[in-house]
């Protein structure tokens, strides 16, 4: 038996795949937020291409993207960005979105 919340997400989901309507709506926004770009701080002047270059090997503006919309359908998402020495999280799935066990 599915709970009131379980219900309300599956529609919104439902809503999004079915309406152009439901799609126009949570895509603009954020076709309008990345339509510039976005700047990398923190990081040394001399890196940040080669991190552009890595961010474009693994398609991560596609993840980005894809991550905003799940978070305006949802209320929320978040894209972790990890090395591969980290054994704590899944193995990786072609630079895919997976869930981080909790």
């Amino acid at each position: 038996m599915q709970s009131y919340r379980e219900g309300f997400y599956f529609n919104i989901h439902q809503l999004y795949l079915d309406s152009w309507e439901a799609q126009k709506i949570v895509n603009i926004p954020v076709e309008d937020a990345l339509r510039k770009g976005y700047q990398i701080d923190g990081v040394d002047p001399e890196k940040v291409e080669l991190l552009r270059k890595e961010e474009l090997r693994l398609g991560v503006p596609d993840l980005l993207r894809n991550c905003l919309i799940y978070e305006r359908i949802d209320g929320g998402a978040f894209l972790f960005i990890g090395n591969e020495e980290d054994v704590s999280l899944p193995p990786k799935k072609n630079g895919g979105i997976y869930p981080v066990p909790t």
